[in-house]
Order: C-alpha cells, then structure tokens, then sequence
C-alpha cells in the first residue's frame, strides 16, 4: 500500500475523531484549522466541497461553541434527541450489543486499544475513527476494510444522517464525514 496515501487517509481520520470525541479544546481547533488548511483540492467535487464548507464554518468558530454543541446534541438529553454515537446503537439498536464484544476481539488482533483516560465504548464514533487512523498505518487491509464495514460505515451512516438535517456546525462536519467515507468505501473496492 501507498505510504503517502496512508498518511493522508489517516490525517482524515485523525481530523474527524477529533470533532466526535468530548471535551474539544483551543489546541484540537488549532490542530483542525491548520488540517484543513493543508488539504489541496482532490477533484472530487462533493469532498472538496465538504472540506472548504467545514474551513469556513470553523474559521468563525470558539472551541467552546463547538463544544456546547456537541454536548447539545451527543450528551445532554434534555435539549432535544440525543443522537448516539456508539455502532450497537444502530447495528442492533442499543448500546453495548454483541458487536462490540466481536468490535473488541477484531482490534485485539489489530493490537489496538483505548487510549489512556478515553471512557467512551470502543464503539463510539470518535473512537472508532481514532481506530481507522491508527489502522491505516498497519499495512492489514483486510482487518481495516473489516472495521470500516462492520463497524465504522454503519455508525457513521447513522450518526451523519441525523446530523445532515442540522443546519449547524455538526451538519457540516457530518458532510464532510460523509464525503470522505464514500471516497474510502471506493479505495476499499479498488484495493
């Protein structure tokens, strides 16, 4: 596999875990600022597009407005419909299911963990993209394409497809999110 290919495919991931996970800070706004600044145009006009709405949306944004928006929508449950962000969630239709018993034996063989001090599931849609990121650097196509599909899409599919009728910050993360999965589902079918 193409190390420069890899390396950009993960830096996608790493970006997005960083908008899914609690707690977003100065240092992670810094971090996405400078991400999505480096992206050059790929000619794939969704994803292009999707990265210079969401360069935009941020250059007007505080951490903290990120962050009270995403407890709004993935926390507090009294501020509207929650919208989970674990895979059992809608793989099966409650959390901690089977999948994530099978989601914990899949990345013992990949030998990847939970971070230090990280409390949500493994199948939490931040941590799930922090997985991909680290995956992509494993040269172990066939247990990546395996978390993609079993895991990371079908939460993701659920998780944008809540978000896209936001007309926030969260809906633009959730296109981007979306147009960068549809580039990866076409990198697994070619692979």
């Amino acid at each position: 596999m193409d190390t420069a290919a890899a390396r950009a495919r993960g830096l996608l991931y790493g970006l997005l875990s960083l908008f899914f996970l609690p707690d977003f800070d100065e240092k992670r706004l810094s971090l996405a600022r400078n991400v999505l600044e480096s992206l050059p145009k790929t000619g794939v006009e969704r994803f292009d597009s999707a990265v210079g709405d969401l360069r935009e949306a941020l250059a007007g944004k505080e951490a903290t407005e990120i962050r009270e928006e995403f407890e709004r929508l993935f926390i507090v449950p009294f501020e509207g419909a929650q919208i989970p962000l674990e895979a059992s969630y809608y793989l099966e239709g409650k959390l901690f299911g089977p999948s994530l018993a099978r989601l914990r034996e899949l990345l013992g063989e990949l030998g990847l963990a939970r971070g230090e001090g990280v409390s949500e599931p493994e199948d939490h849609l931040g941590v799930l993209l922090a997985f991909m990121e680290a995956a992509t650097q494993q040269n172990s196509l066939i247990q990546e394409r395996e978390l993609f599909y079993n895991f990371l899409r079908p939460c993701a599919r659920g998780v944008t497809a809540k978000l896209e009728k936001e007309a926030s910050f969260y809906g633009k993360v959730a296109k981007m999110l979306e147009a960068f999965l549809e580039l990866e589902e076409r990198f697994f079918e070619e692979a």
